[in-house]
């Protein structure tokens, strides 16, 4: 059986106060370890998904537009409504 590293022994001590360094190394340790298993297994799957569902609604973008004026079709490229002739931005 493998040994699990522990850190929790070291130590310093400055005008003899002890400062346990290792228990905060083992928290470090034990955060990242949780935190890139939570990117790996839920965040990174959800960004691919949305990236997906982003890319599909590109597909689908209308072709026309309302006139703001007369409320006609238009293209969207459209600089002028052709049945009004309203300048459109």
């Amino acid at each position: 059986m493998a040994r699990q590293p522990d850190f929790s022994s070291i130590s310093f001590t400055i005008h003899g106060s002890k400062f346990l360094f290792g228990d905060f190394v083992n928290s470090v340790v034990s955060f990242v370890i949780i935190a890139a298993a939570v990117y790996f297994t839920v965040v990174l799957p959800v960004n691919t998904l949305m990236a997906k569902i982003q890319h599909d609604n590109k597909l689908t973008q209308p072709s026309t537009k309302k006139c703001p004026e007369c409320l006609s079709e238009i293209p969207v490229d459209a600089r002028r409504c052709a049945s009004c002739t309203q300048p459109v931005s």
